[in-house]
């Protein structure tokens, strides 16, 4: 009996084995090669990647080099993007402007248009890198020195739709450093270098720390007065929504510590050349310590002001006038 039961259950496993395979895949999924030159082979491209026939064989008069074939090869294989095409192949402008040509003609509302939408895009493009030198640099050259006039505009000429801001911002900032002073002096616990007594100031409580206090809080003032014209913190824009304010807080709070790094990176180098060593890590072991100590004392100053200022902007948002329409 058992010989019948093992002969059914490989007849079954043959059926089920036979059922679950898979038919050929059809020959239109087979990828065809044509037999001509390699300029001009058939690639199988998807529906993304096709670009019209017309337009590759418009660059017959290119196809002179090595290069140029092997331009054409990528024209019809790969999507051309004009960074990658420019930088790799110079000498194919006219390549990729034939293939976005008709990438552009055999794309439209529902994916396929008509063949004859941008049947000037080789002419202008041959037109345009047929410009002179001389005339691309002065473009570029105008470009930047309308970006510095920009940037500088900023300071130079501001626009202050409230004009008590700026006072207003330099008083919170000056605080920041005076609640540091007394949080310091209230716990008697190490001062930074900024905190230090005055010997002509009578010493009556804490007095002889307030001029050196307020000159600190108003260096970390101008740094944020400045921060907050570069952001263009001072229009309207800049508080007409809690979103506008923690980003135009956010953006002059950066400017605000890039300016404190630079005065201690020119505190730092000032003290090294009047010791007669380098700014450099490991060439003085007290210029060092010394770098540590400024930089903490920094991070301490740009939280502080961070923090004082943020709160204040947010307050300033519900008080603050709105643009007459």
């Amino acid at each position: 009996p058992m010989l019948p039961r093992t002969v059914v259950l490989l007849l079954l496993l043959a059926a089920s084995l036979s059922s679950s395979s898979s038919p050929p895949p059809p020959s239109s999924f087979r990828p065809s090669f044509s037999s001509s030159s390699s300029a001009s082979l058939a690639f199988p491209r998807p529906s993304s990647q096709i670009y019209s026939d017309r337009a590759i064989r418009d660059l017959s008069p290119y196809v002179t080099s090595p290069v140029a074939k092997e331009g054409q090869t990528l024209c019809r294989r790969v999507s051309v993007t004009r960074p990658l095409l420019s930088a790799v192949i110079p000498v194919h402008r006219r390549c990729i402007a034939a293939a976005e040509g008709g990438n552009d003609r055999e794309k439209g509302k529902d994916g396929i248009v008509g063949d004859d939408d941008n049947s000037g895009t080789d002419q202008e493009t041959s037109n345009e890198n047929d410009r002179p030198l001389q005339e691309i640099f002065d473009e570029g050259l105008s470009y930047g020195r309308d970006i510095r006039q920009q940037v500088l505009s900023r300071f130079t000429s501001p626009v202050i739709n409230d004009r008590g801001l700026p006072l207003s911002d330099a008083l919170v900032a000056t605080s920041s450093s005076i609640i540091i002073a007394i949080v310091v002096l209230g716990l008697h616990i190490v001062r930074p270098s900024w905190l230090t007594s005055l010997d002509w100031v009578p010493a009556w409580k804490s007095l002889p720390y307030l001029l050196p206090t307020i000159t600190h809080g108003s260096l970390l003032s101008l740094c944020w007065v400045l921060g907050s014209l570069a952001a263009e913190g001072y229009q309207f824009k800049a508080w007409a929504g809690r979103e506008a304010v923690v980003a135009t807080t956010g953006k002059a709070w950066a400017f605000a510590v890039a300016l404190m790094i630079f005065g201690v990176q020119i505190g730092l180098a000032k003290e090294a050349v009047s010791r007669g060593v380098l700014p450099l890590i490991g060439e003085d072991e007290v210029l060092d310590m010394l770098a540590v100590s400024k930089y903490s004392e920094m991070v301490v100053d740009a939280v502080g002001v961070g923090i004082m200022v943020f709160f204040w902007r947010q307050y300033h948002m519900t008080q603050a006038p709105k643009p007459r329409r």
